[in-house]
């Protein structure tokens, strides 16, 4: 019976220990990195898909529900990102892509009226009217 309880004794002991640990391990943690809730679904994961999310959410008032719309990026990675987050944003709107893993579809996005254009690279464009202008990007519309 001495037996049990002093090795259930060590068990706690070293339990504890290791709570203790740890729980200073999370303390350390949160004062180095800033530990701290996430404002977007991703951006604790990968920053670029926290602008994405926010230009996205941004993005909403001026995207017609039941519309065709695309997106497009400074690069076909990012603009796939894109693209995916928009899927899950826009449920009652059509997401066409102008690209889709690392291959161009120019013809399939080209055609639809709204464009969310992130960084705004194409609104100097002769053929898009810029309805908006968010912090990571733009919303055009195809003339």
């Amino acid at each position: 019976m001495g037996r049990l309880r002093t090795g259930a004794a060590i068990w706690m002991l070293v339990s504890l220990l290791v709570l203790f640990f740890h729980e200073q391990e999370w303390q350390r943690l949160a004062r180095e990195r800033g530990l701290r809730a996430p404002v977007t679904p991703a951006d604790l994961t990968n920053p670029l898909l926290g602008h994405q999310w926010h230009l996205l959410m941004d993005a909403r008032p001026y995207v017609p529900e039941g519309s065709e719309f695309t997106v497009e990026s400074g690069d076909l990675d990012s603009e796939m990102y894109l693209f995916m987050l928009a899927l899950a944003v826009y449920p009652n709107a059509r997401a066409v892509p102008t690209s889709y893993f690392g291959s161009r579809f120019p013809a399939l996005g080209g055609k639809v009226r709204y464009v969310i254009d992130e960084g705004c690279r194409q609104s100097g464009n002769p053929d898009r009217k810029t309805i908006a202008r968010l912090a990571d990007g733009c919303v055009e519309i195809r003339r």
